[in-house]
C-alpha cells in the first residue's frame, strides 16, 4: 500500500450486544404476555425487551412509546396483536415488523443468541436458575421468567439448568438475581448512561393474574440500570408474603444500599388497594416514611440501616427513564488509511457456542460523517447507523476483523447526492468555477475588511450589465434570445476594470480602500499598475507595474502616450482575470457563505452550486446554491447578493429543495441584511419540513467589515 495513503493512528471503541425486540400483544391478552415472556427468556438481553399491549385500531398508551424509545429496541415482533394494528404500531416506533414465528429467521431481531451461549453456564454450587413454578401463575412468569416445555427439553446438557420451585422461591430468586429472566443479561449492560439517579427499591404488588400490573412491572424492569446503579425490583402477589418464612429478613439485606435517598422502598400497584399495600409493607417489616422523599448524590455514602422505610404513590418511572446505550465494549488501536482500514479486536463477550450479534464501532475516525444510510454503506457493505455508531451484523466469535473504508467528505457529499437524485453535477457557471477556486485557493481573505466591497467595485461589467443596456433596443425589433447572444459574445471582450484607491473610496464607498486593495495584491488576487492615456486612439489602458517602461506607450496602438498623474504617478488596481470572472458570475457570495460555515464547524465540505435531477429525463431538475456537510449534518440552501431577491416563491422553492435533498439544515444567506419577515417565513417553512434554519447575513459573511 502506498505510504501516502496512511493517515495515522486512531482509537476505536467496539461494542458487542444482541439485537433486541419489542413484543406486540393484544391488549389484555394473558396468553400473549406469557408467550412474549417465554420468547424473551430464550434471548440474550431478553429481560430488557419491552412488551407493549396494542389496542384495537393500533392505539397504544403514550407511556409504552416512551418505554420503547428509552429501551432502544431494534425491531418489533408481533405475538398475537391484529396484524394491521401491529403494523401501525411498528411504524409509530419506526421499527421493522416480523411475526413471532419468524423472529429467529427474519429482520434485525434475529441477530442474537440463546442465553446459554453467553458467559458462565451455571450458578455457584448445584443451583439452577429459577423460573415460574409448576402452577405458572402470571406473576411468577413475569417475575422470574418461563420457558415452554418444548424449549426446556431442547436445552443443551451441561450449559445451564433451570428449575420450577415453590412460589415463595420465585420471590426469593428475584432478590438474589437467580431468576431465568435475569440470566438473559449475562455480559449485557449499558456502556453509557446520562440522567441516571439513585432511587428507592421498587416493590410492585399485584393480584396474581393481573395483566395490567404484570405488564407494567415487566416494562419498568426492562429499563432498570444494569451497570451504572443498583435498583432492586420485586414483583409480589398480594396477601402471600406473611406465609414466607424469613422473607422480610432476606429483603433487608438487599436494602442495605448507599444512603443517597429516602424512603428505601416505593411500594406500587395499579389495582391493589392502598390498605393492602400498607399491609404488605408491614409484613415486609417496612415503616411508613414521614416527610418528603429525598434523593442525594453524596459520595462516599454510608449504607442505610434498618428500620427501612416506604411510601405509596411514588412514580417509579422517574428513576428509570434515563438515556443509555447498551453493549460490552473494548477499545481498539487502529491504523487509519485512506483506502482500506483494518479493525481487529478480541470479543469483549465470552461466547460458548455459535450465534449472531451486533457490533457497533465509534470513535474519532467516524466523526464528521453524517449518520445517513448511504454513508454507512460506503464504510462497509451492510453497515447501518445506530445510536451514533456504525452497526455491523456479525457472528458470535472470539475475535473480529473488519475491513472498512472511511470516506472523505468530498466522497460523502457525492454519496449523499447520489442517494436522493438520479444524477447531479456542479452547475456550469457558479458550481464549476467556484469549486475550481476552492480547490486551489485559501478563500479566508474574502472576509477581511473592505475586500469584498473592493472586488465588487473592480469587477468588469460583462454580459449581465450589457444585456440590461441592450434591452433598451427592444423597441427596434430585437428579441431577448438575440440580445443575450450578443451580450455573451461582446460582454466578455470588455477590458478588465481598473481603479485607484481614491476612486474606490470616493465613488464606491469602500472602507479602507487602500488597505483592501493591498490585501488583494498580497494574496495574488489583484495587480498594481498605471493608467495610460493615448492621444492617438483615445483609449485609456492599464499597464501592470512590471511592464511599465520609462516612456509610456499605448498597449493598443503602440503610439506614444502619457501616464496619468496628479501630483505624482497614480497607482491603479485590477482583479486577476479569474477572480474578475468569478465576481461577474456571482460566485463570491457562495464562497463567502462557505467560508462562514467553515469558521463555525471543524469538519466540512461544500459544493458552491450543484444541478440535481430527480427523474431520468430533464423534467424534474433544480439547482442548489450550496450543498454539503458540516460536523456530521447535511446542509443545503440559497445564497443571494441581495436579500431583496428572497421572494416568498423563492424561499418556498428553496426550502422544498433542501428537504428533497435530505438536508438537516436549510441555509438562507445574503451579503446584506435579511429582513425579519423573510427569516420568519423561512423558519415557518423549515419547521413544517423538519429542517433547522441557518441564517447568514452580512455580519456573518463579512464579520470584519
Amino acid at each position: 500500500m502506498d505510504s501516502r495513503d496512511y493517515v495515522g493512528p486512531t482509537a476505536v471503541q467496539a461494542a458487542l450486544l444482541p439485537a433486541r425486540a419489542v413484543y406486540l400483544v393484544a391488549d389484555g391478552s394473558e396468553g400473549g404476555l406469557r408467550r412474549a415472556v417465554q420468547e424473551a427468556c430464550t434471548r440474550w438481553g431478553g429481560m430488557t425487551e419491552p412488551i407493549v399491549p396494542v389496542k384495537p385500531g393500533g392505539e397504544i398508551d403514550p407511556w409504552w412509546q416512551r418505554v420503547v424509545s428509552t429501551a432502544r429496541a431494534d425491531s418489533a415482533v408481533n405475538v398475537d396483536a391484529d396484524p394491521d394494528d401491529a403494523a401501525k404500531v411498528a411504524e409509530t416506533f419506526g421499527l421493522s415488523l416480523v411475526p413471532l414465528a419468524d423472529i429467529d429467521r427474519r429482520g434485525l431481531a434475529a441477530f442474537t443468541v440463546h442465553p446459554d451461549a453467553v458467559g458462565p453456564g451455571e450458578l455457584p454450587g448445584s443451583n439452577a436458575y429459577v423460573m415460574a413454578s409448576a402452577k405458572r401463575g402470571l406473576w411468577e412468569v413475569v417475575g422470574a421468567g418461563d420457558l415452554t416445555d418444548e424449549h426446556v427439553e431442547s436445552l443443551r446438557a451441561g450449559t445451564f439448568y433451570t428449575r420450577r420451585p415453590h412460589e415463595d422461591e420465585v420471590a426469593r430468586a428475584q432478590l438474589s438475581g437467580w431468576t431465568l429472566v435475569e440470566r438473559t443479561c449475562s455480559q449485557f449492560a449499558e456502556h453509557w448512561a446520562r440522567g441516571l439517579e439513585s432511587g428507592p427499591a421498587i416493590v410492585w404488588v399485584t393480584e396474581p393474574g393481573s395483566f395490567a400490573d404484570c405488564i407494567f412491572f415487566w416494562n419498568l424492569r426492562a429499563l432498570r440500570p444494569l451497570r451504572y446503579g443498583s435498583l432492586p425490583m420485586l414483583l409480589l402477589p398480594v396477601g402471600q408474603v406473611q406465609h414466607w418464612l424469613n422473607f422480610a429478613s432476606e429483603l433487608r439485606h438487599v436494602l442495605e444500599r448507599p444512603d443517597q435517598f429516602e424512603p428505601d422502598v416505593a411500594v406500587c400497584s395499579l389495582a391493589v388497594s392502598d390498605a393492602d399495600l400498607h399491609k404488605t409493607a408491614s409484613e415486609l417489616d417496612l415503616q411508613h416514611h414521614e416527610g418528603e422523599p429525598r434523593i442525594g448524590h453524596a459520595w462516599p455514602a454510608a449504607a442505610r440501616k434498618p428500620p427501612f422505610t416506604y411510601l405509596l404513590g411514588l412514580d417509579a418511572r422517574r428513576w428509570l427513564v434515563f438515556e443509555r446505550s447498551y453493549g460490552e465494549v473494548t477499545d481498539v488501536d487502529v491504523q487509519l488509511f485512506r483506502g482500506t482500514t483494518v479493525v481487529r479486536f478480541a470479543s469483549p463477550v465470552e461466547f460458548r457456542a455459535g450465534g449472531t450479534a451486533l457490533v457497533r464501532l465509534s470513535g474519532a475516525l467516524l466523526e464528521g460523517l453524517p449518520r445517513h444510510p448511504a454513508v454507512a454503506e460506503r464504510i462497509i457493505k451492510g453497515g447501518t447507523w445506530r445510536d451514533g455508531a456504525l452497526q455491523i451484523t456479525a457472528r458470535g466469535f472470539g475475535d473480529y476483523l473488519f475491513e472498512i473504508h472511511v470516506p472523505g467528505l468530498a466522497e460523502v457529499t457525492t454519496a449523499l447526492l447520489g442517494a436522493v437524485t438520479t444524477r447531479h453535477a456542479l452547475s456550469t457557471k457558479k458550481g464549476q468555477a467556484g469549486m475550481a477556486w476552492l480547490q486551489q485557493t485559501d478563500i479566508s481573505p474574502l472576509a477581511q475588511p473592505g475586500v469584498f466591497a473592493a472586488i465588487r467595485a473592480l469587477t468588469t461589467p460583462r454580459s449581465k450589465e450589457l444585456l440590461r443596456e441592450l434591452r433598451k433596443l427592444r423597441d427596434d425589433g430585437a428579441v431577448d434570445d438575440e440580445l443575450a447572444e450578443i451580450a455573451a459574445h461582446w460582454g466578455g471582450r470588455a477590458e478588465r476594470r481598473y481603479r485607484s484607491a481614491n476612486q474606490l473610496q470616493r465613488d464606491a464607498a469602500v472602507v479602507e480602500a487602500a488597505s483592501a486593495l493591498e490585501r488583494l495584491c498580497a494574496v495574488g488576487w489583484a495587480e498594481r499598475g498605471l493608467s495610460v492615456s493615448c492621444g492617438a486612439c483615445g483609449l485609456p489602458s492599464f499597464v501592470p507595474l512590471a511592464e511599465a517602461t520609462g516612456r509610456a506607450t499605448c498597449p493598443g496602438c503602440l503610439s506614444p502616450a502619457q501616464y496619468e498623474t496628479g501630483s505624482a504617478l497614480a497607482v491603479y488596481y485590477r482583479l486577476s482575470s479569474h477572480l474578475d470572472l468569478l465576481s461577474d458570475q456571482g460566485v463570491l457570495p457562495h464562497l463567502l457563505t462557505i467560508a462562514a460555515l467553515q469558521r463555525q464547524g471543524k469538519q466540512s465540505h461544500f459544493l458552491p452550486g450543484v444541478d440535481v435531477w430527480f427523474s431520468a429525463d430533464d423534467s424534474d431538475k433544480a439547482e442548489a446554491d450550496i450543498f454539503g456537510v458540516r460536523n456530521g449534518k447535511i446542509l443545503s440552501g440559497e445564497v443571494k447578493t441581495s436579500a431583496a431577491e428572497f421572494t416568498p416563491e423563492q424561499v418556498n422553492r428553496d426550502v422544498k429543495l433542501s428537504s428533497r435533498l435530505g438536508a438537516d439544515t436549510h441555509i438562507l444567506a445574503a451579503t446584506d441584511e435579511i429582513p425579519l419577515e423573510v427569516t420568519e417565513m423561512a423558519q415557518e417553512l423549515c419547521t413544517a419540513s423538519r429542517l433547522t434554519l441557518l441564517v447568514l447575513a452580512r455580519t456573518d459573511l463579512l464579520p470584519f467589515g
